[in-house]
């Protein structure tokens, strides 16, 4: 971890500055996780839903790292390229299983492409350290 004057750095993975990026970003009790996507253990699945599960668990390695859960995720934002994918009943579902019925504010939003060529979905996440 990284601090600066008002917030504090968290890097997870050589690759990120490579891009100029931290994997989270500490501001007060807030935690800013930046867009996850299926790339884990050096490989991306093909299907959507392989890719949401790893996102959600390059997520889940981030909140750990603050002692934080799903339960503590209080903003999300998806971006597909695929939206009949995200909005088909499989993955809606899925998502609800790391959630338990308490839902974060979500935005979901469709675009062209990401980052990686195989990307399908990218996850963002902003969670809150209680006090």
């Amino acid at each position: 971890m990284i601090k600066k004057k008002s917030f504090e750095l968290f890097n997870l993975n050589p690759w990120e500055s490579e891009y100029g990026y931290s994997a989270a970003v500490k501001i007060g009790n807030v935690i800013h996780i930046s867009g996850c996507t299926g790339y884990r253990n050096g490989t991306v699945p093909d299907s959507f839903t392989e890719q949401m599960k790893n996102a959600y668990a390059n997520i889940e390695d981030v909140l750990k790292a603050y002692g934080l859960s799903f339960e503590d995720i209080a903003v999300e934002k998806i971006y597909a390229v695929d939206m009949n994918a995200l909005r088909s009943k499989e993955i809606i579902s899925l998502r609800k299983t790391f959630y338990e019925n308490a839902y974060p504010a979500s935005t979901w939003i469709g675009v062209a492409s990401l980052l990686g060529e195989k990307d399908l979905i990218e996850i963002e996440v902003s969670a809150v350290i209680s006090e």
